[in-house]
């Protein structure tokens, strides 16, 4: 008969040997399995891979909806205050035009009058800086006065650029005016809070003006104010080359039409120039 201590011992030893058993042969399963490739598992990976992708050109979709929604919005509002003004400014346009001296016999042309309109006061505005005039002036934009629009875009700090981008996007301004007009909301895109949206609503829209676009990128990269008013005016907002960089490579991210991102490339390559001359100089 076996001893109590022997018999235990050889218990002991047949358990360590059970359990090393049964260890291996985990062992061996799961190194089996970390050896063999999950298919399922990648094509999950695969599947939630092409859903995020999706998902970013839903997102992208709904943008551009609601960026042609607000578009839509602020030309109702500023058709109908175009109306407003120029009905308000139909009794006093007359008061602004000079009356030349005609002898007897001498007749005037339709033509001769509009040419004596007086716009003294708009420049008289500018260099006054008066915020009362904006209405006036915007009414008179719209009517196609160049000066005028000039004096918007030269009194956008005082409004932030809100009557310029209202005659912009009114219907009723003229095929040059809107052209120069979006340059000049892209001089001023560092006063105008909208201002981004606007020139991405332009960049992005499948029926841009390609006329509009090339002034939008050289009022970019150019944000001078060369106006028909003939009066000196110091900028009054400092030009942030960086920002407008930044704002490029959205757009560069949007565009879709090669002709226009190869007009964006070129205006990135200057502001990256004007960028490092700005910080260079302000060293």
């Amino acid at each position: 008969m076996m001893k109590p201590s022997a018999a235990f011992a050889l218990g002991l030893w047949v358990g360590a040997v059970v359990v090393a058993a049964v260890g291996a042969f985990y062992l061996r399963g799961l190194s089996r399995k970390a050896g063999e490739p999950a298919p399922q598992l990648a094509r999950q990976l695969q599947d939630k891979a092409e859903e995020i992708q999706q998902l970013r050109q839903e997102q992208t979709r709904l943008q551009a909806e609601d960026l042609r929604l607000r578009q839509t919005i602020s030309e109702l509002k500023s058709n109908l205050d175009a109306r407003v003004l120029a009905e308000t400014q139909r009794e006093t346009r007359e008061e602004r035009r000079r009356i030349p001296f005609r002898s007897a016999g001498e007749t005037s042309s339709p033509a001769s009058a509009e040419q004596t309109v007086d716009e003294s006061w708009i420049a008289d505005a500018v260099a006054n800086g008066d915020v009362d005039a904006l209405p006036q002036l915007q009414a008179a934009a719209l009517q196609g006065s160049e000066a005028a629009l000039d004096a918007l875009a030269l009194l956008a700090d005082r409004d932030s650029a809100e009557a310029l981008t209202h005659v912009w996007m009114a219907d009723s301004l003229s095929v040059t005016l809107r052209v120069r007009a979006a340059r000049l909301l892209a001089v001023t895109l560092e006063v105008n809070p909208q201002g981004e949206q606007l020139l991405q609503i332009l960049f992005v829209a499948q029926d841009a003006d390609s006329r509009q676009i090339a002034a939008a990128l050289d009022g970019l990269v150019n944000p001078s104010l060369p106006t028909s008013l003939g009066v000196p005016v110091p900028p009054r907002f400092q030009t942030d080359y960086a920002d407008r960089l930044r704002l490029v490579d959205i757009l560069r991210a949007q565009v879709t039409d090669t002709n226009v991102l190869a007009s964006l490339n070129n205006a990135r390559e200057e502001l990256v120039a004007l960028t490092a001359q700005d910080r260079l100089q302000a060293q």
